[in-house]
């Protein structure tokens, strides 16, 4: 489709288990705590730096506790903490007290900061994407916690003098997302990007009260265990804040081994890492059959229940989300797990993706890189939300056809469909997928949607960053592309030798149980089309402003070549285009 219709501008496993000991691993800690500024004093970076010293040392960790620290001393403490993280198994730098950003780079301010002049506030201050990056560089693991984005006049003080250079510092509060460039990370802030947190009035901030309240909680997973945190602060804090986290880590780490735990929190097992180049879908390298209709789990979201209605209150599921379950027993499904429901019984089965951050677009020296795929931007997705699990079939479409939802429109499948066989449906246009959407809206009285280009790609990295969810490069047994498959031979309106769509749950699905979302069939999204992502959204929200005369389709397909298939590769076409492989995806909006 690309080339006749898109236009395109051009193992070390840290898991402790019970038998692997904490105590086997080397980790390490610097944590810093400062609270005797002079321009803006807080009273409870030291008391927690001292506590999460206490409970890492219990934990095992061979910590540098410093506090209240000058530029030149906090640079000294830096320099002499990486000669001691060097080859740690797990290293974590946790810092309380003030940060600030500057033309959207992110800073600690040492307590000796004045804030006079703008070179002189960058002498002053320690970036902490230097922090980061040099500790990535010598730990295997590193665990970067930042309580560090109270509100203060030293912010304020870089606005005035913004202003007095005539020129805008955005945004004007809190701290800038990073660059996660280890492959093995994790940087939880206080507070999302861009807002402030607070000092707290009890002993510790209500972040670091929330930490100290689960870090030593045996069998936790970490990410599990900031979910926890996330959880707490928003109700400490009436929902004002928001703990963030970006992740790259590869496994599942646990600061206590589960082997301590009384009754162990259960685990789900978590998707085989798709970054290995050793990963291949299939033993014996072939397809797959296809999953037969009917078998899969199905669920359906539900409100919160009263007591007696037969579901267990919200709290029991922990960091997983309520449902009601029309088959089985499992009441509560997490985000990513690939754990499957449906609305209505012709309804599309539906998956839940987890919040995060994920970098948008290529970098410049990826094969098949455009101009449209520039700036690479963070773009954080603040809540869950629920995908697809498959393109929207031929019958989820004639489901529509029946009710009346889908005027009387029949796209033509050249014979494609035949018997027990999901295929996408194909040659609809934006405007009709849209029309399904409405219909899917009203049927179940939910907000079904088609995805924005931002989410998009962020469900088929699925945490990744190579080119394809599974690596750099790609076979027939991963995705049905131009010359993957023999010839078809079926005749119809496309003519002889034409390769086919094939059905939807061919494949393997990638980490977070979504299936082809590389190639079968281009998939329409909500977006108008830019030339590239200057001034994009960094909420994941679709870009609805601009030249809406196109609207944008993502995926690649049957009729394009490997490069066409590639995460971040982007199409667009008049919203009243229809192609024999173009189709669409539906999300929905997970309603409180």
């Amino acid at each position: 489709m690309l080339r006749a219709l898109i236009k395109v501008c051009l193992a070390l496993t840290v898991l402790v288990s019970a038998g692997h000991a904490a105590s086997a691993e080397k980790r390490v800690a610097l944590v810093v705590g400062n609270s005797k500024y002079l321009l803006a004093p807080l009273t409870n970076p030291a008391n927690d730096a001292d506590d999460i010293t206490a409970a890492l040392q219990r934990l095992q960790f061979d910590v540098t506790e410093r506090k209240d620290l000058s530029v030149r001393e906090f640079d000294q403490t830096v320099d002499t903490f990486i000669p001691k993280a060097e080859g740690a198994d797990v290293a974590l730098f946790f810092f309380s007290g003030h940060g600030l950003q500057i033309d959207k780079r992110g800073y600690l301010a040492p307590v000796d900061v004045k804030v006079e002049t703008e070179s002189g506030a960058l002498r002053e201050l320690v970036a902490i994407q230097e922090v980061v990056s040099r500790v990535e560089n010598v730990a295997r693991v590193s665990v970067i916690v930042l309580d560090a984005c109270r509100d203060s006049p030293l912010q304020e003080r870089m606005r005035r003098i913004a202003v007095e250079k005539n020129r805008e510092v955005f945004p004007s509060k809190g701290l800038p997302p990073l660059s996660v460039v280890g492959s093995n990370t994790l940087i939880v802030y206080a507070t999302v990007p861009g807002a402030t947190a607070s000092d707290g009035q009890g002993r510790n901030s209500p972040f670091t009260s929330s930490l100290l309240k689960h870090v030593e909680t045996p069998g936790l997973e970490i990410e599990l265990l900031f979910k926890r945190v996330t959880a707490d602060v928003l109700n400490t804090t009436g929902g004002k804040q928001q703990p963030e986290r970006l992740s790259r880590l590869q496994n599942e780490l646990m600061l206590v081994p589960q082997a301590l735990a009384a009754t162990p929190p259960p685990i789900p097992p978590r998707s085989r890492d798709a970054s290995s180049s050793s990963w291949a879908p299939w033993a014996t390298g072939q397809r797959p059959e296809a999953s037969k209709p009917g078998k899969t789990q199905q669920t359906a979201i539900a409100a919160p229940q009263k007591p007696g209605s037969g579901l267990p209150p919200q709290d029991a599921c922990e960091d997983a989300l309520l449902v009601s379950v029309a088959v089985g027993n499992k009441p509560c499904i997490k985000p990513g797990s690939g754990q499957s429901f449906k609305d209505c019984p012709e309804c599309p089965e539906m998956v839940i993706v987890p919040s995060g951050s994920s970098t948008m677009g290529s970098p410049g020296n990826e094969p098949g890189h455009t101009p449209a795929e520039e700036p690479q931007h963070l773009v954080t997705f603040s809540k869950p939300f629920a995908v697809g699990k498959f393109a929207v079939t031929f019958s989820e479409w004639d489901a529509c056809l029946a009710d009346g939802g889908c005027g009387t429109y029949s796209p033509p499948d050249y014979g494609w469909r035949g018997g027990d066989l999901a295929v996408p449906v194909i040659n609809v246009t934006w405007k009709e997928a849209k029309e399904f959407t409405a219909w899917l809206s009203k049927k179940t009285g939910q907000s079904y949607r088609l995805l924005s280009e931002a989410e998009r790609e962020y469900v088929t990295r699925a945490g990744t960053t190579a080119p394809f969810w599974w690596g750099s490069s790609i076979t027939p047994e991963q995705a049905n592309y131009y010359g993957s498959a023999p010839p078809y031979e079926g005749g119809g309106s496309r003519g002889k030798y034409r390769q086919r769509t094939v059905p939807v749950s061919s494949f393997q699905p990638n980490p977070w149980g979504l299936y082809q979302v590389h190639g079968n069939a281009w998939e329409w999204v909500e977006d108008c089309w830019h030339d590239n992502y200057q001034e994009a959204p960094a909420d994941g929200s679709a870009w609805t402003s601009g030249t809406c005369e196109k609207r944008v389709a993502r995926g690649g397909s049957l009729d394009d070549i490997p490069q066409y298939l590639r995460a971040a590769q982007r199409g667009a076409s008049t919203p009243d285009f229809q192609h024999f492989d173009l189709g669409f995806r539906v999300a929905r909006t997970l309603n409180p």
